[in-house]
């Protein structure tokens, strides 16, 4: 188990012979976002399809990780305050402003943009601040 200032913790591995996890099992993410519901019902998904053979049980992890790593940056940001910064400054709306509300809304398994802005929210708050 790893985790990060006591608030999400990310299991090593996601399953092995006879096993899986799914959830907060698997994946607590700071709750600030309550994406916890949203993640364990998408990693569920993935792990039946996964199992019917659709696609590898490596590729399920790593996709459910992608996704829990764009709300973990996002609730870093939210505590250093960069994540406010960004939301509501002018100076990258509408572009961003839309973007942070579909990583809200979970859009990180279908799109990339949500997961890349949530990566950047430190740098874009700092570029807004000079």
């Amino acid at each position: 188990m790893r985790g990060h200032q006591d608030f999400s913790a990310v299991t090593e591995r996601f399953f092995g012979e006879g096993w899986a996890v799914v959830g907060d099992a698997a994946v607590f993410v700071d709750p600030v976002f309550s994406s916890g519901v949203l993640l364990g019902l998408e990693a569920a998904s993935g792990l039946a399809e996964a199992l019917l053979g659709r696609t590898s049980l490596e590729a399920w992890q790593a996709s459910v990780l992608r996704a829990s790593k764009a709300f973990e940056t996002v609730a870093l940001s939210f505590y250093d305050r960069s994540f406010l910064t960004v939301l509501f400054s002018s100076e990258h709306q509408p572009t961003i402003r839309a973007e942070i509300v579909a990583l809200l809304a979970g859009d990180v398994w279908e799109h990339p943009a949500p997961a890349r802005i949530a990566a950047r929210l430190g740098d874009l708050a700092a570029r807004i601040a000079r």
